[in-house]
């Protein structure tokens, strides 16, 4: 390794910079032959070689994963490879820095228990408490910086061939911050239809919001609830082997709560609600990277035949709360 000479950007063969075009190239690490390669931009259109031991709190690029417990996460991997026009980066960082709160959150939570015998009950009780607030505020943050960017995407880099469908798309626009506002009408839901009908959006991406509602009303509402003093958890009680939450409590109250997640006769597991949270915060994130890249024509990989992980201190413990088998779902009354 040549740490300290100077090159140019066009000699990293990861990269295809021919279909750059006017999306931002974020330089992020290279994992590759089974060792770290970084560079810096030292102006003038020349970089230098960094020398890196290893990555503890970032994106990297490479054909496999640099350790195990480093996860992949699609809608990130197609925001960076293939819709990272410079006005939604910022919106890509702050979704990955939610990310990685929620990874904080449950390996906080991990901690908690690991320790409950050096700390008072109470005290206990209340960590949890705020973390489950927490852990709402983050995911109801996801929804808007998502609308943020998809909105961006649909109503700055589509043309419609249709020229009536055109005039109605730019008429009807993506409300730019409010997710709410594409999947409510008058507090009333709106499916795909309806939300095809008035915004011109393929049909993968209006089904897409319609599969989203139940969930983010769920959170929108639960979080308003905790921010106004209307609801929160009241008893968190430490079993031997988790935290347990009462399942007619806001806001546990409109799950049904299979038998696996009953530690006590009237208590459940918090791990089944906050493994449900993070799976559909991130899964919905993913289903709209998804609708995106099927139905619009986006440029190609920027780092073609690479994936790209993130790596997080605590994603052993989210991976860990993944794999387990809850399934938690709504009730359906």
């Amino acid at each position: 390794m040549d740490y300290g000479q100077k090159f140019c950007l066009s000699e990293l063969n990861h990269l295809n910079l021919r279909q750059l075009q006017r999306r931002k190239l974020n330089l992020m690490p290279l994992w590759e032959n089974e060792e770290w390669h970084l560079w810096f931009d030292v102006g003038g259109g020349k970089l230098m070689r960094g020398r890196m031991v290893d990555a503890a709190h970032s994106l990297y690029a490479g054909k496999q994963p640099a350790k195990p417990h480093d996860l992949l996460l699609p809608f990130l991997e197609f925001g960076w490879q293939r819709a990272s026009w410079p006005e939604v980066c910022p919106h890509l960082i702050a979704l990955e820095n939610d990310f990685h709160l929620l990874c904080a959150s449950v390996a906080k939570l991990d901690h908690f228990f690991d320790a409950r015998q050096a700390i008072d009950p109470l005290i206990i009780s209340s960590f949890v408490q705020s973390e489950i607030e927490f852990v709402l505020t983050v995911s109801r943050s996801v929804f808007d910086l998502l609308q943020q960017y998809v909105s961006w995407l649909w109503n700055n880099t589509v043309e419609l061939l249709d020229e009536e469908q055109e005039k109605i798309r730019k008429q009807n626009k993506l409300p730019e911050k409010s997710f709410q506002k594409v999947i409510f009408k008058n507090n009333t839901r709106q499916d795909s239809e309806q939300i095809t009908r008035k915004y011109v959006i393929p049909d993968k991406l209006a089904q897409t919001y319609e599969a989203s509602a139940e969930f983010f009303e769920y959170v929108r509402h639960a979080r308003t609830e905790i921010l106004h003093g209307l609801s929160a958890s009241k008893s968190v009680l430490v079993t031997d082997t988790g935290f347990c939450v009462k399942p007619n409590e806001k806001p546990f109250h409109v799950f049904e709560w299979p038998e696996n997640a009953f530690l006590l006769a009237e208590g459940v597991s918090l791990r089944a609600w906050l493994s449900f949270i993070i799976q559909n915060t991130i899964g919905i994130c993913n289903s709209f990277s998804q609708a995106l890249s099927e139905t619009i024509q986006f440029p190609e990989a920027i780092m073609p035949g690479h994936k790209i992980f993130i790596r997080d201190p605590s994603s052993s413990s989210v991976e860990k709360l993944i794999k387990e088998q809850w399934s938690l779902r709504f009730r359906s009354d």
